[in-house]
């Protein structure tokens, strides 16, 4: 094992990249016993380092100038951690952004959902979602298209009291001073934030 090296100084508010070199050795063709020489990496926090393991490879991006998104080697999964070095989401997702409000998007499996430093709030099963705006996002579930608030934990997607909106629509758009724009049986309708019709609108093709 060879000494820790800092290789990274662009994150010093959250800590460091460091890089050590493993020695691996190994029965050549001639049956001899060689050596090579790895590079392995780490995140050294000011609580200490960040992965149990050392690994080929460590991406980070930091976002809101208190959260860090990472991933590490061939895995291509991503979690998040704070300045202290806590990791507050599991490095299980195949992608994360930032919306904000300490809110995170995630995707598994071809799917989206939102979790935070306390957990998902929402399952993981979107087919599509969009950023929060004015307290509530809309998600795309199955084929149709609702709205949920920020403020209200779901843990059923099939229980429609826990929609804002509940799916019924085949587009939606974000809420703008209170009213948002959606399409129901090819017409673009606008709606308010109780569901409420305030304008209907031509029949139009939606892209």
């Amino acid at each position: 094992m060879g000494k820790k090296k800092v290789i990274n100084y662009m994150l010093s508010e959250f800590g460091y990249i460091v890089k050590k070199d493993v020695i691996k050795q190994y029965i050549d063709y001639n049956g001899k016993i060689s050596s090579l020489t790895l590079e392995k990496y780490n995140f050294l926090t000011p609580t200490g380092l960040l992965l149990d393991e050392w690994v080929d490879d460590i991406k980070l991006k930091v976002v809101d100038d208190k959260y860090c998104i990472f991933s590490i080697n061939i895995r291509e999964k991503y979690g998040v951690f704070n300045k202290t070095g806590d990791i507050i989401v599991p490095l299980i997702y195949d992608e994360i952004t930032y919306d904000k409000d300490n809110i995170f998007i995630a995707k598994s499996q071809d799917k989206y959902g939102f979790v935070t430093p306390n957990g998902q709030l929402t399952p993981i099963v979107f087919y599509e979602i969009k950023p929060f705006f004015e307290t509530v996002a809309a998600v795309k579930y199955r084929s149709k298209w609702g709205y949920i608030s920020k403020y209200a934990k779901m843990d059923n997607p099939n229980d429609d009291r826990e929609y804002q909106i509940k799916p019924q629509y085949e587009a939606a758009n974000n809420f703008i001073d209170g009213e948002a724009i959606v399409v129901l049986n090819g017409e673009e309708i606008k709606i308010d934030r109780n569901n409420n019709i305030i304008k209907n609108k031509v029949k139009t093709k939606h892209q």
